[in-house]
């Protein structure tokens, strides 16, 4: 774990503690249920969810969290604060008490270890990582099982031909440079242009919609197990074709949407794009880091032609960085979740165009 990286991660607590209180709405929680307020604790409850969802932390993803853990704070922070607080209010009536008392008293502590911490880290003129406005990054974390140096070779080719790919999309493709190596966890982080990294935003809300359509199928199947053999295979033969229908049109979309040409080059990129989701069902983590922008600031109705077009500019950047870190929120709940014991083995073959496996020859 690089220094800088955990500098940031205390500097996003810190911020957020000091915007809006949140250890003090933890406390809260526990004083409102001592009194049996059930009606205020719901009030707070539903305040502190608001204010986590649209706070720093709430956009915590998986590489934050492994740091976090590192540290053993990453039940007290982000959306892993929510869970755990919604985990001791389920508890037995006699053991909410002391759990919740248990809770705020190690958050507070926790608090005051990353504050020391950051202090600490201060002396050695260690500064937080922060992208610059125009700066992102694409993060790849690997699990354990891809330590082997074969397996990790293979999914490093998947990763550069994939970017590759979606990069002969933009007008300004660029050489994919690693900003960033942290091999106590094998991560992975890449210079992405602002454009790059819309593309590749991209391709996770198209994953997302491919595991929403398998869900749905799953859901689906589950309501006509108790049918007779022959009526559950016709059943099963309709729904299979609609789920490849729905797969079908949410990848010949992701190909519009990223602005592929070339039939080549479109079988190309639907290969690696399954290849990709095969690797994020092994447990391999994708995000998109985005630098730290602020909303910018409503302007006059009587403002200039110039102020209005940068006032615009800034408000479209903003809008593309929290669409970004809503997707990577998304994709990182849908892997806790386990894809919801969903798998792109229900798809089946992709189409009966599907290039071949010849990822270890694409890109050398």
């Amino acid at each position: 774990m690089e220094a800088s990286k955990l500098l940031r991660i205390i500097s996003t607590t810190e911020t957020d503690e000091a915007k809006y209180g949140l250890q003090s709405q933890f406390q809260t929680i526990l004083t409102h249920y001592n009194s049996g307020d059930t009606a205020s604790l719901k009030s707070i409850e539903s305040q502190l969810k608001e204010n986590i969802d649209i706070s720093l932390q709430g956009n915590f993803v998986a590489t934050d969290y492994k740091i976090l853990r590192s540290l053993g704070a990453d039940t007290y922070f982000g959306r892993n604060s929510l869970v755990t607080l919604d985990a001791i209010l389920k508890s037995r009536s006699d053991e909410v008490v002391p759990k919740l008392t248990a809770f705020t008293q190690e958050r507070a502590q926790m608090i005051a270890n990353m504050t020391g911490a950051k202090s600490a880290l201060g002396t050695l003129n260690l500064k937080a990582v922060e992208l610059s406005e125009n700066d992102y990054e694409i993060g790849f974390a690997f699990p354990e099982e891809y330590s082997d140096l074969g397996k990790l070779e293979d999914v490093l080719q998947d990763v550069k031909n994939f970017l590759n790919a979606l990069a002969s999309g933009l007008q300004d493709p660029q050489a994919l440079v690693v900003t960033s190596v942290d091999n106590g966890c094998i991560e992975v982080f890449i210079k992405a242009t602002e454009k790059l990294a819309l593309h590749f935003e991209v391709v996770l809300e198209h994953t997302l919609k491919i595991y929403e359509a398998i869900r749905a199928f799953v859901d689906l199947k589950k309501g006509y197990q108790h049918l007779k053999d022959g009526r559950k295979a016709t059943v099963e033969k309709v729904v299979k074709e609609q789920l490849n229908d729905d797969r079908n049109k949410i990848v010949d979309d992701l190909i519009r949407s990223l602005k592929i040409e070339g039939t080549e080059e479109q079988h190309r990129v639907k290969h690696l794009f399954k290849t990709l989701l095969d690797h994020l069902e092994k447990g391999v983590v994708a995000e998109v880091r985005t630098p730290a922008l602020k909303q910018p600031e409503q302007i006059a109705e009587d403002a200039t032609e110039p102020a209005k077009e940068s006032y615009k500019r800034k408000l479209d950047k903003y809008k593309a960085k929290v669409a970004i870190d809503n997707r990577n929120r998304e994709m990182f709940i849908l892997q806790q979740n386990n894809f919801y014991d969903g798998s792109i083995a229900l798809l089946g073959k992709w189409d009966e165009e599907d290039v071949s496996d010849n990822k270890k020859e694409e890109g050398k």
